[in-house]
Formats: C-alpha cells, sequence, structure tokens
C-alpha cells in the first residue's frame, strides 16, 4: 500500500505517526513533490511505480472529486468513498464503484469485485 495525499509531508506523517500506521505502507508520497495536483494523474502514477503495478492493478481509494478526476484519468480502478461531498452524476460516470466506507471496500475486494488479484 502506498499513501500518496496533496497533504504535506508532515501533515501526513503526523496523521498515520499518531495511529502507528506509518510502517504499513510501501511509500508515501505528498502532493508537495510535484507541480501539478489532482485532478493531475501523476501522483497516483508515481505510487503505481513505487508498487511495481500498472494502473488497470492498482486502486485508487477517494473522497475527494479531484482525486477521483486523477484516478480515473490516469486509467487506475478507482473507488469514491464519500466523506464531505457525496458522489454526483460526473463521479458515478468516472469511478469504478463507489463504497459507503472501507468495510465496503474490504468486502468488495474479497469477493474479487474489484481487482482480480483480490
Amino acid at each position: 500500500m502506498v499513501v500518496a495525499s496533496s497533504s504535506r509531508m508532515a501533515s501526513i506523517l503526523r496523521h498515520l505517526n499518531n495511529w502507528h500506521m506509518t510502517d504499513h505502507f510501501q511509500a508515501l508520497i505528498s502532493g508537495e513533490q510535484f507541480t501539478s495536483s489532482k485532478p493531475d494523474p501523476e501522483i497516483f502514477l508515481t505510487a503505481a511505480k513505487a508498487l511495481g503495478t500498472t494502473p488497470a492493478e492498482t486502486l485508487v481509494l477517494e473522497d475527494s472529486y479531484n482525486g477521483v478526476r486523477a484516478g480515473a484519468r490516469g486509467g487506475f480502478v478507482t473507488v469514491m468513498v464519500p466523506d464531505l461531498a457525496p458522489a454526483d452524476d460526473e463521479m458515478r460516470r468516472l469511478y469504478t464503484a463507489e463504497c459507503k466506507d472501507l468495510h465496503e471496500v474490504k468486502k468488495m475486494l474479497e469477493e474479487g469485485k474489484l481487482l482480480s488479484e483480490a
């Protein structure tokens, strides 16, 4: 797993360290490393490269419209887990699936509904 967030690295580390989760990720990628932010897919392409996967076999979990746009533009399996902004018609055209929470994402992965390798 990789964190590919538009947030600053200090913020990413603070949140992950608070939950003792930093070591669960193969890479941490911050939006401040790029000149263009989401919806440009560059951050996700960099994450896939760190994982050694292609976009078509890489799951992007997003709660933001620009994140969903970036995932779709990059050819990723893009799942929207809405937080503050609910999915609209544009998002429904772009994402692979919408899940109400991460438990639903896990269930879909276990059932092989998102990635064939799950």
